[in-house]
C-alpha cells in the first residue's frame, strides 16, 4: 500500500526516535511504501548532515522523507497558515503519488490531510495520540470550556467519525471513544506506545543486588508541563527515608538548570540527585543499572488516553514502576502483573504505604525478568506492528 504519514512531530527527536520510526519501519518490511511528512524543530532542520544522513537511511529501507521546518509557535493564526499550506502541499503530492491511505499522527495532521481526503477520495488514519484540548487545560495553557477548547472538542468529533479507521493508545480509551463518539467497535484499534526489547532489556549483572540495598531510582522524559517533577522528588525523599543511600538520577532533553531549582526548593540533598542529558542511544543502558522508574502525571481524562514511553522502557529494562493512577490500562499491567504500584501525585497521605509495596517488589530476586517479560506481553512492537498493518488494511476497505 502506498502512504503519506504526516506528523506534526519530529522523527529525529527522542520521541520520534522510538515511538514514530520503528513502527514505520516494521510496515515497510511488510510491503508498505511509506513517504514521511514531518516537522523539525529549526536546531535540526538547519543541521544538513544530520537531514541527509536521516534522509539516506530511510531510503535504504525503501522510505522517502520531507523534512520541514516547524515555525508554529502559540499563535492560533500561525497554526492555521500551516495547516493551510501544508493541505495545499499533501494535495500536490497525492496528485503526483496517488496515495492509497494517509496516515495522520494527532489532530494537526487530520487537519492537514483532510482536503485532499475529501477531493480525491482518500482514506485517512487518525493515529489519536491523546486528548489534546484536556492536555493543554491540565498543562495551564487554555481555559477549560473556553473558545480554543471548545474548537479543538468539536475538531476531535468529526475527526473521529471522518477517518476510515482509528488507533487508539489505551483499551479505556477505546471504550471511551467508541461510547462517546458512537463509532464501530471493528473501526477502532488499540497500539500501546511499543517498545523495542531487542534494545531495551535487563543487564544480567543487576539480577545479582542483595535487598536490602539503597534503591536506584530513575525518572526519564520531559520534566515540564503536566509532568510533576516536584512530586517525584518528594516521593523519592519517602523511598530514600526507608532506604538510606538510595539515589535518583533524572534524565532530561530539558534544561538541566531550571530541573536543579526544582531540586533546591523540595530540598531533597543535591548529593542524592544526579541529573543527566544524555542522547537517546544512551538511554536503555542507563535504565537497566536502576531498581524502579518513576512517572507522576497531572490530569483527568487525558491520563485515561496516555500510554507513557517511558513505562514500556522501565519495564523491559527489568524496573518495578510507580505511575500516577488514573493513567489509561496500568491497573492491569502494573499492579495485577505485580511489577509495580500506582499513585496520587496530589495526595501524599498514602505515600509511604506506596513506597513499602514497590520496595517489596523490588526485593524479589525475579523482579527484572518478571518486569521484563510484562513489557513484551503488554508493550510488543512487533505486535504494535501487526495492529497497525490491520488497522491499514481496514482503512483501505473503507473509503470515503
Amino acid at each position: 500500500m502506498h502512504v503519506l504519514y504526516i506528523t506534526h512531530y519530529s522523527i529525529m527527536e527522542p520521541l520520534g526516535q522510538s515511538q514514530i520510526l520503528p513502527y514505520l519501519t516494521g510496515l515497510a518490511s511488510r510491503g508498505h511504501s511509506i513517504k514521511i511528512f514531518s516537522f523539525e524543530k529549526p536546531v535540526l532542520f538547519a543541521d544538513e548532515g544530520r537531514i541527509v544522513a536521516q534522509q539516506q537511511a530511510l531510503q535504504r529501507i525503501g522510505m522517502g522523507w520531507l523534512p520541514h521546518a516547524y515555525r508554529r509557535g502559540s499563535s492560533l493564526r500561525n497554526l492555521a497558515r500551516d495547516v493551510l499550506a501544508s493541505s495545499a502541499e499533501v494535495n500536490r503530492l497525492h496528485k503526483r503519488s496517488n496515495f492509497e491511505l494517509i496516515h495522520c499522527r494527532s489532530h494537526v495532521p487530520f487537519l492537514m490531510a483532510w482536503y485532499a481526503s475529501m477531493l480525491h477520495r482518500v482514506p485517512l488514519l487518525l493515529d489519536f495520540r491523546g486528548f489534546m484540548a484536556e492536555e493543554y487545560v491540565d498543562a495551564g495553557l487554555w481555559r477549560p470550556g473556553g473558545a480554543r477548547f471548545r474548537l479543538a472538542k468539536l475538531i476531535e468529533r468529526r475527526m473521529c467519525a471522518r477517518c476510515a479507521s482509528l488507533v487508539v493508545l489505551t483499551h479505556p480509551m477505546r471504550d471511551y471513544v467508541q461510547r462517546v463518539f458512537v463509532l464501530p467497535s471493528e473501526k477502532v484499534f488499540v497500539v500501546p506506545c511499543c517498545v523495542d526489547t531487542g534494545r531495551f532489556f535487563p543487564k544480567v549483572a543487576s539480577f545479582t543486588n542483595s535487598a536490602p540495598a539503597p534503591l536506584r531510582v530513575i525518572y526519564s522524559g520531559s520534566t515540564h508541563g503536566r509532568y510533576d517533577l516536584q512530586a517525584m522528588l518528594r516521593f523519592f525523599a519517602v523511598l530514600a527515608r526507608k532506604r538510606p543511600g538510595s539515589r535518583l538520577t533524572i534524565l532530561s532533553t530539558g534544561d538541566l538548570t531550571s530541573v536543579q531549582t526544582v531540586v533546591t526548593i523540595t530540598g531533597v540533598p543535591s548529593e542524592a540527585v544526579t541529573l543527566r542529558s544524555v542522547n537517546y542511544v544512551e538511554v536503555p543502558g542507563i535504565l537497566s543499572d536502576h531498581d524502579i522508574g518513576l512517572f507522576f502525571l497531572r490530569g483527568n481524562l487525558a491520563l485515561l488516553a496516555a500510554s507513557p514511553t517511558k513505562i514500556g522502557e522501565y519495564l523491559a529494562c527489568g524496573l518495578c514502576v510507580v505511575a500516577e493512577k488514573g493513567t489509561g490500562g496500568l491497573e492491569e499491567i502494573l499492579v495485577r502483573e505485580g511489577v509495580g504500584c500506582l499513585v496520587d501525585s496530589s495526595d501524599p497521605s498514602r505515600w509511604s504505604e506506596v513506597a513499602d509495596e514497590v520496595i517489596r517488589l523490588c526485593d524479589n530476586p525475579d523482579r527484572r525478568l518478571k518486569s521484563a517479560r510484562i513489557a513484551a506481553k503488554h508493550y510488543s512492537l512487533e505486535d504494535g506492528i501487526q495492529t497497525y498493518a490491520r488497522a491499514y488494511e481496514f482503512a483501505a476497505r473503507h473509503r470515503p
